[in-house]
């Protein structure tokens, strides 16, 4: 999982969200005017995995996943899975920096998997078709929303609080627990 900040670019100056408001001092006429001239852009500034569901990696610069791939791919050997929520939103930072080997799009922009050596990134988003809050309300763990503002520019030097932390970690367990009840019910991956 990553989590992205909002930046604008605007005079010379960078501002995420709620500093672009706030400089427009939230006049309509400005506003208009501050997203129509201004640069938008986005920036990775934390990835979580969870391995297992026992043991957590939070990394700060996206360049450094690829090597978390590498070492994984060599620890396990053989052919393994990472499932992605929303694969889409992800695929278009994490490609980047990945050598990918081969995807398949379902729509443009939208594909269901890729392949970088022998791990393949799978989107559970197109799997269940829930967002994770919805996800985790089916499967018993909480998403924690609103724990994380996202009208705050960051970047990976910035100082994450233990609430944003865990907000960024149970996106995972999310995960983690709606896929232990499909393996449970489905018992195979493939089905």
């Amino acid at each position: 999982d990553i989590e992205v900040t909002s930046y604008f670019v605007y005079k010379g100056k960078v501002y995420g969200i709620k500093d672009a408001f706030a400089f427009c001092k939230y006049d309509n006429e400005l506003v208009e005017k501050f997203f129509k001239e201004a640069q938008a852009g986005a920036l990775p500034y934390i990835w979580q995995f969870i391995i297992n569901d026992e043991v957590v990696v939070i990394g700060r610069e996206l360049s450094d996943f690829p090597k978390l791939v590498d070492y994984m791919t060599k620890k396990i050997g053989a052919k393994w899975v990472c499932f992605v929520h929303n694969l889409a939103y992800e695929h278009t930072f994490v490609r980047e920096y990945l050598g990918i080997d081969k995807i398949f799009f379902t729509e443009v922009r939208k594909p269901l998997y890729f392949t970088v050596g022998d791990c393949e990134f799978r989107c559970t988003l197109r799997l269940t078709n829930l967002s994770l809050e919805k996800w985790g309300e089916q499967n018993g763990v909480e998403k924690k929303v609103g724990d994380l503002d996202y009208t705050v520019l960051r970047t990976p030097k910035t100082t994450m609080t233990k609430t944003e932390l865990n907000y960024c970690v149970y996106d995972l367990l999310v995960m983690v627990q709606g896929l232990k009840l499909y393996k449970k019910q489905y018992t195979h991956v493939h089905d």
